[in-house]
């Protein structure tokens, strides 16, 4: 059995009879927004998804190698698992994907991006040395869910007075999105940035020469939210 991945339409010329006339299938990967610049040097995850999620009306995969989106495609309802393609980071052209031996973090999206689930491979799954070539991951809804629940911790953000940024740790049970957001005493708000973290131990920085206004010495508020939570501290700025 053979799978081949291509971005371009090619032609197969068999030259033996019994070639020709073995089973194939050609599958189109759907394509979705936001998805990372091919580098061309690929690397196949396919995925499969369980009766429960896809009952949720999953719409995109997404692979992450930590902090970075390398691939992304839509999800295959009508077909048993779904594709994705992971791009290889190409430095000489100054593209960014993954490094070869990086954790795989798969992440499942609706169409309104929240997600429905994750999985982290850890060191069992490693990006771009599979013996075959492409690996193979399956996602139960039960065993993966992200919701709203679960616990996490928000750090004492440091220096404090801070001038011009402030770095809050963090800590997150699970996979998933975190938006940091800082407000001013009046309530509006001057900083706002949204990132996919692996579980574990986080920093999150705020700079505040790169504040959307210019802002003057004196009371902030930080915000993190993860998981319908939220986490709220107070900051000083002291220029």
């Amino acid at each position: 059995m053979y799978k081949m991945w291509t971005l371009d339409e090619f032609d197969i010329i068999f030259e033996d009879e019994i070639a020709r006339n073995v089973n194939r299938e050609i599958w189109e990967i759907a394509e979705v927004e936001d998805a990372p610049e091919p580098t061309g040097k690929p690397f196949a995850v396919v995925v499969e998804l369980d009766d429960a999620l896809l009952e949720c009306n999953p719409y995109a995969i997404e692979l992450w190698d930590g902090e970075t989106l390398v691939g992304k495609t839509g999800v295959l309802h009508d077909k048993p698992y779904t594709p994705v393609i992971a791009w290889e980071e190409a430095p000489e052209l100054e593209l960014d994907g993954f490094t070869r031996g990086n954790s795989l973090i798969v992440c499942i999206r609706d169409e309104e991006r929240n997600i429905l689930a994750y999985f982290d491979g850890g060191e069992h799954y490693q990006l771009g040395i599979s013996e075959g070539g492409y690996d193979f991951v399956s996602l139960t809804g039960e065993d993966h869910y992200v919701g709203e629940g679960g616990e996490f911790e928000m750090g004492e953000g440091y220096p404090q007075p801070f001038n011009p940024s402030i770095t809050v740790p963090f800590t997150i049970p699970r996979a998933g999105e975190v938006k940091m957001s800082v407000f001013d005493l009046l309530g509006r708000e001057v900083f706002s940035s949204q990132v996919f973290y692996s579980a574990g131990k986080h920093k999150a920085n705020f700079d505040a020469s790169t504040s959307i206004r210019t802002l003057s010495s004196g009371i902030f508020f930080v915000r993190l939210e993860y998981a319908g939570q939220q986490r709220i501290q107070r900051a000083m700025l002291l220029k």
